[in-house]
């Protein structure tokens, strides 16, 4: 008989995100009014190339007249102010004219849908556009480190499910019996000091791996070098279409259902694009956590459950939102305070009052210290967004491994 082949140590699969939702994964950047044009009638941006944009401004003897109009501190728009004044003014067909001009200077263009316009179909005062990641070569993608960074909150909400305050309590010195300080004293505490709680429960559930220095000093919990999580490797995505990003609104919606847009609006990527990863796991470092792929997906279920059914469920018409326990993550700039953090893996339906005290911590004129008053949310306002007159929640989006 042969003898029966280990199973390799190394397992690769694709992961597949499907976008439920418009995805924000922010470059840092922002677009002012008069680095971006939009064209009213076609509620069309177009992202202006620099170099491409400068070199016809000197071919058209423009460079003086855009240096007046960009200094110009006035509400002006690069495309009623500028365009529209200095060239073909008078003509007819103007704005054709003009489109054919912008289809030369532009990186590329991108639907704005609503996102400019006001009540009774007024155009707002334009905003300034937070921009999408991109490649060298100017396409979206989504770094493999904002997957894996959501990976780890959905795994640490997995092995800290509803165990309470006992994971904040010092083992060494509860075994001598001097544990006395419970979290009894959290809204004592600055935010500092919850930070490096927080960073203290990360470290002794994920920084198990029992390793030594040259010196053969094992090498303590919080040198990163003993996370687990060294074993789960993820690409980044295979880059994005233009075509698949699109402007959408940041809207907070109350509690009692109450839409209330923000003076915010973000390039993203749309709803119903399949975005590509390769994630590589190894037991050598997962085996004794006993994670793979079947665990990240139960994770994954989990952790969106756990958001839906504590938070989102308990906004007026969003009762029934996320029932088909869906192998789902909320991903992204602007997908909420819950898709990052534990407090409510932690304390589940107790987690409000924990929340509020860090929020109050952190943006002290919002008041948060009210939430815990009925009916007793924090955050007050769930993340939503619109895209083609549908509501979505930022940032959701379908995961899959191949």
């Amino acid at each position: 008989m042969t003898e029966k082949a280990k199973e390799p140590y190394i397992k690769r699969k694709e992961l597949v995100l499907t976008t439920k939702a418009p995805l924000f994964i922010g470059d840092g950047e922002k677009l002012t009014k008069k680095e971006f044009v939009l064209i009213p009638k076609t509620k069309q941006v177009y992202m202006m190339d620099p170099v491409s944009f400068f070199r016809w401004l000197d071919r058209n003897n423009l460079v003086k007249a855009y240096e007046e109009f960009a200094q110009d501190v006035k509400q002006k728009r690069l495309y009623e102010d500028f365009f529209q004044k200095h060239l073909y003014q008078g003509e007819t067909n103007q704005q054709k004219k003009i489109q054919q001009e912008l289809d030369q200077l532009d990186r590329y263009s991108v639907s704005a849908g609503n996102c400019f316009v006001g009540k009774g179909s007024k155009q707002d005062p334009l905003r300034e556009i937070h921009t999408c990641i991109k490649d060298a070569y100017g396409n979206p993608y989504v770094p493999g480190s904002s997957i894996k960074g959501a990976l780890r909150t959905a795994i640490l909400a997995k092995m800290l499910s509803g165990k309470g305050e006992a994971i904040f309590l010092d083992k060494e010195k509860e075994a001598k019996g001097q544990q006395k300080e419970k979290m009894k004293h959290w809204s004592q505490k600055s935010y500092q000091e919850i930070s490096s709680i927080s960073q203290n429960i990360e470290n002794n559930s994920l920084n198990t791996l029992n390793l030594k220095n040259e010196r053969g000093k094992k090498i303590d919990s919080s040198n990163a070098l003993t996370s687990i999580l060294r074993g789960i490797s993820i690409s980044d995505s295979i880059p994005i279409p233009k075509e698949n990003l699109i402007i959408c609104p940041k809207i907070d919606i109350s509690t009692v259902g109450t839409p209330q847009p923000v003076l915010l609006v973000r390039e993203c990527i749309k709803p119903g694009t399949k975005i590509h990863f390769q994630i590589t796991l190894n037991d050598d470092y997962l085996k004794d956590a006993e994670i793979n792929f079947d665990y990240l997906e139960e994770a994954i279920r989990a952790f969106y459950e756990l958001q839906n059914n504590w938070f989102v469920r308990q906004f007026s018409g969003w009762e029934n939102y996320g029932k088909e326990n869906d192998c789902r993550l909320y991903l992204g700039g602007g997908a909420g305070f819950h898709s990052k953090t534990l407090l409510q893996a932690i304390y589940q339906g107790n987690a409000v009052k924990y929340t509020s005290t860090i929020l109050q911590k952190i943006f002290r004129k919002h008041q948060h210290c009210r939430d815990c008053k009925n009916p007793g949310l924090s955050p007050r306002m769930l993340k939503t967004t619109k895209y083609d007159n549908t509501n979505f929640l930022m940032g959701e989006c379908e995961v899959e491994f191949r």
